[in-house]
């Protein structure tokens, strides 16, 4: 079971972030600003040591007096770990590393330096050291460069008292913040157990039940939206009884208008069955949920081609789907939007199977038929639960026909009556013959789609 969280909890913790989020975009402005003020410090010191060094350097170089330069800066500036400093070619000429003076410097950053004409800020080690080089000159001649190199460490001890007192702002404004929230959040929330225990009444069943609009505000104006929908549900309560029954939505829209007669009425439509091939095998071979999903894809997408084309899907047969097209709705040219709905689910099929092999997958294939003729299209059922459904000989018909379609193999098959109205340009109907029927008397003309 889960935590439950108040809304006023959560609303403290959406303002304890927001605060969080600003002290933090403050802080990183603090914290930036106090670096650079310590590295414009370290270049103050730096361009110091150069103008000392140049008094060493100058008439000629004093070597005892650019080693005490070196090691002035290294006493005075506990955060330099190193300096040093370099004639125009770049030897050392003293350096707090004795082992180091009279050699060339041939590091990058070195060269860098060098070639700098003014004071130069490097980052070495990963960001973990900086390096400030400073020119000396002679007129205007070079004749050295003076290089301090500072750790981060100097930087992090002068922003650990920011820090602190960030830290403190921080945590006394999510206090205040989260008290003041609380406060606010109190007001709001007794109206809303107020509405949340009225809701639970509806969702109980029962619908006399209000709830106090007098503020002026979004509560108020919820309450009312609230008592407007409890009367709404009254006045709907018949609908939904009655229309719940029905799983079609063309099917109450026609019930709504009053186009159903109870107990059916005797209308020409247009009938089609499609029926996936050897479903029994394929589904045996795989987990009942991948059933379940394998079908409810191809049902969806199926449905989709018929809705689209005005047909009412009356019914699903395990992976069979009867449909009608001219009920309840009048469809003027019903027997060719049913043969178009054919075709194009074929299409959709052709697209399902190709989706399905570049997963490495199988192809389906299916049986169609499509038959036109009278049927009864009506309420079927009790007083308590009914369906709307078309029964008679036109879709036990369409039935046998959708079973030949294993004996010819093909994918769609049409009775004579479906095409006789149906315009040919387009269509390329091709004639199967004349066959006898299970079940009925006279033989049925047959045509199939190219």
């Amino acid at each position: 079971m889960g935590i439950k969280t108040s809304l006023g909890g959560k609303i403290s913790v959406l303002v304890s972030l927001a605060l969080l989020c600003v002290i933090g975009v403050m802080a990183r402005l603090v914290f930036t600003y106090i670096e650079d003020s310590r590295i414009h410090e370290m270049t103050i010191r730096a361009e110091f040591f150069a103008r000392s060094a140049r008094e060493a350097l100058i008439p000629k170089p004093d070597r005892f007096a650019l080693i005490y330069q070196v090691q002035q800066v290294k006493k005075e500036e506990k955060a330099a770990v190193y300096a040093e400093i370099e004639d125009a070619r770049g030897m050392i000429l003293s350096s707090t590393d004795p082992s180091s003076i009279g050699e060339a410097d041939q590091t990058e950053a070195g060269r860098r330096a060098l070639s700098a004409q003014d004071v130069l800020t490097q980052t070495l080690g990963g960001g973990r050291k900086i390096d400030i080089a400073v020119p000396i000159f002679a007129g205007k001649n070079k004749i050295a460069i003076a290089r301090v190199g500072f750790t981060r460490k100097s930087i992090a001890e002068a922003m650990a008292g920011a820090k602190t007192r960030i830290f403190l702002i921080a945590l006394a404004s999510l206090l205040f913040g989260v008290l003041g929230t609380i406060l606010i959040v109190r007001k709001m929330t007794r109206a809303l157990l107020v509405l949340a225990k009225a809701a639970e009444e509806v969702r109980l069943g029962n619908l006399n039940v209000s709830v106090a609009s007098n503020s002026r505000d979004e509560i108020g104006a919820l309450a009312r939206s609230f008592n407007a929908m409890v009367l709404g549900l009254k006045e709907r309560e018949f609908i939904r009884s009655t229309f719940g029954k029905y799983v079609s939505p063309q099917v109450a829209e026609a019930a709504l208008k009053g186009k159903l007669k109870l107990g059916g009425e005797n209308i020409q439509v247009t009938v089609l069955m499609t029926d996936i091939r050897n479903f029994t095998a394929t589904s045996e071979k795989m987990p009942p949920e991948k059933v379940v999903e394998f079908l409810n894809a191809f049902l969806t997408r199926m449905v989709r081609v018929i809705s689209a084309h005005g047909g009412v899907v009356d019914k699903f047969i395990g992976d069979a789907i009867l449909a009608v097209f001219g009920a309840p709705n009048p469809l003027a040219d019903h027997p060719q939007k049913a043969v178009e709905a054919a075709l194009a689910m074929r299409a959709e099929l052709a697209k399902m199977n190709a989706e399905s092999a570049a997963r490495g997958g199988g192809a389906l294939k299916t049986g169609t038929s499509i038959h036109t003729g009278e049927a009864v299209a009506g309420n079927v059922g009790s007083p308590d639960r009914m369906s709307y459904t078309v029964i008679g000989d036109t879709v036990n018909l369409v039935a046998r026909l959708e079973e030949l379609n294993k004996k010819f193999g093909t994918d769609i098959i049409l009775s004579s009556e479906t095409v006789r109205r149906v315009s040919p340009r387009g269509f390329g109907f091709r004639s199967l013959g004349t066959i006898d029927i299970r079940g009925r008397k006279d033989p049925a003309e047959i045509y199939t789609i190219a």
